[in-house]
């Protein structure tokens, strides 16, 4: 399922109303700087729901230009899911322009602890210092190296067919999203980010 839509302005987050019955596989097509950028993104089933999302370029602190867009739809490949309704045309699809935190890593701090978010890394953490710690030479007590070395969200699922098994340094290698993003480094898709003076 195709639609068009028009944004009125430049943008750099868009949201969608949607219904499915069945998980949904979409892309975005809109332009920056007058080249088209097109981007995937994933819905959940259910009933008038709301998925909104900065797009790919956010932390660099680009907007995508005004005009023309293109947002397609599809079922997963491989979802075996029994579908009883049809999937609804987003009944409202807007754009807006949301502050940049152009930083990629924010800190929080105390007296005892410095503590670091990546952003573009998936939010996860990266970074965590003892102010207190006398041993010379020992900073960041959290190893950061990759996108999977972070404190973060991490899933192991299935090795079993339909999924294709990975291989990562000569080891086959399960269902294994993480959230800092994938064994090559390319960052994961930020959605939304909200720093307080006292969280993220």
């Amino acid at each position: 399922m195709t639609m068009k839509t028009r944004a009125s302005a430049a943008f750099n987050r868009y949201a969608l109303t949607y219904s499915s019955p069945c998980p949904l596989r979409g892309e975005i097509t809109y332009t920056i700087d007058n080249t088209a950028h097109t981007e995937v993104f994933y819905l959940d089933a259910g009933e008038n729901k709301v998925f909104s999302s900065y797009i790919d370029v956010y932390l660099d602190g680009k907007t995508a230009d005004a005009g023309d867009i293109c947002i397609t739809f599809e079922r997963i490949p491989g979802d075996d899911t029994v579908v009883s309704g049809e999937l609804s045309v987003p009944a409202e699809c807007t754009f807006d322009t949301a502050p940049v935190y152009a930083k990629e890593t924010y800190y929080f701090e105390n007296e005892r602890y410095r503590v670091g978010v990546e952003l573009a890394w998936g939010g996860g953490l990266s970074c965590i210092i003892d102010k207190r710690c006398t041993v010379p030479g020992l900073g960041n007590l959290l190893n950061h190296f990759d996108t999977g070395r972070l404190v973060q969200q991490s899933y192991y699922g299935t090795s079993e067919p339909p999924y294709v098994m990975g291989e990562f340094m000569g080891n086959r290698w399960c269902y294994n999203p993480v959230q800092g993003g994938d064994r090559g480094n390319n960052k994961s898709k930020l959605i939304e980010c909200r720093i307080g003076e006292n969280e993220i």
